[in-house]
């Protein structure tokens, strides 16, 4: 396991329950991509169907949580989008993207984006089973023989996500 980092292991309250909730993040600083030249607003039309592409998810399943567009001599645009990608019970990704551009009446200007991704494991404690020292027990060894392999297999596909989106948007501004 000292391949990846375990960045941060909290408790997270579900109403009456809870769960243990364990992140590992898929990059250490956000990943960035920076674009100047022709054809800046053709990227930003076509990001969701780049990043539905990118990480072989539906367009519906990005969440758009901050959109701004202002128009005058220059069109500048910037939004953010998340987006959560369930891998099995125990594990989903989640990804969290910025862009913004600012073009000219030409559409000449300039794009950037940048990308954080993390992998959450979480082991729900919802019954009284799942709260006993048995299942945590029986858990843990699950979790040291079998499991953190396959979490070791995740991170490295989610980083590969990362790597085709990245990819994908230097396919689409022709770099």
């Amino acid at each position: 396991m000292d391949k990846f980092v375990l960045t941060e292991v909290q408790i997270k309250p579900l109403l009456f329950s809870a769960a243990i909730v364990k992140r590992y993040d898929l990059t250490t600083l956000p990943l960035t991509f920076t674009y100047e030249g022709p054809s800046v607003s053709m990227i930003s039309k076509n990001f969701k169907k780049i990043v539905s592409s990118a990480f072989e998810i539906k367009e519906e399943d990005i969440k758009e949580s901050f959109f701004n567009l202002t128009r005058g001599e220059k069109e500048k645009m910037s939004a953010e989008y998340k987006l959560n990608k369930k891998i099995d019970s125990f594990c989903y990704y989640r990804f969290e993207i910025r862009i913004s551009y600012e073009a000219d009446i030409n559409d000449n200007g300039k794009f950037e984006t940048s990308i954080k991704g993390s992998l959450y494991f979480e082991v729900p404690q919802e019954t009284s089973f799942q709260r006993s020292i048995f299942y945590h027990f029986f858990f843990s060894l699950y979790w040291s023989f079998y499991y953190s392999k396959i979490v070791e297999k995740y991170v490295e596909e989610g980083k590969g996500y990362l790597t085709k989106f990245i990819n994908l948007l230097k396919a689409q501004a022709k770099i």
